[in-house]
């Protein structure tokens, strides 16, 4: 039998299960890539599960491509500004809600910060 032959009787989503992985859901992709950067970022990246890199990798292109246009770039953040503003005022029931229901906040919104 040649090398490799036994596994392709197990359906792709049993092999990620068995290796503690989640499989692939349609239209995403996995890749082996490098990252260079300060030390900190990198462990940061590092450290985080494989999704959430692909999420702060989508957030970082959105950001590169509105630092060509710096006017943009301030009326967004002016906009996630007044967003977090209005935020602060959630009485503290919702914001259990909130938790409760999965939606995270962002950290200077947290309970404490």
């Amino acid at each position: 039998m040649p090398r490799g032959e036994h596994l392709r009787r197990i359906p792709r989503a049993e092999r990620a299960r068995r290796l503690g992985q989640t499989p692939l859901s349609p239209g995403e992709a996995s890749e082996t890539l490098q990252v260079r950067g300060p030390e900190g970022v990198v462990q940061a990246l590092k450290a985080l599960p494989p999704a959430e890199r692909g999420k702060v990798a989508g957030l970082g292109l959105v950001a590169r491509d509105y630092w060509d246009d710096p006017e943009k770039m301030k009326r967004e953040l002016a906009e996630i500004a007044e967003l977090l503003y209005r935020l602060e005022d959630l009485p503290r029931p919702v914001r259990w809600l909130l938790a409760r229901l999965g939606v995270r906040l962002p950290p200077i919104l947290e309970e404490g910060a």
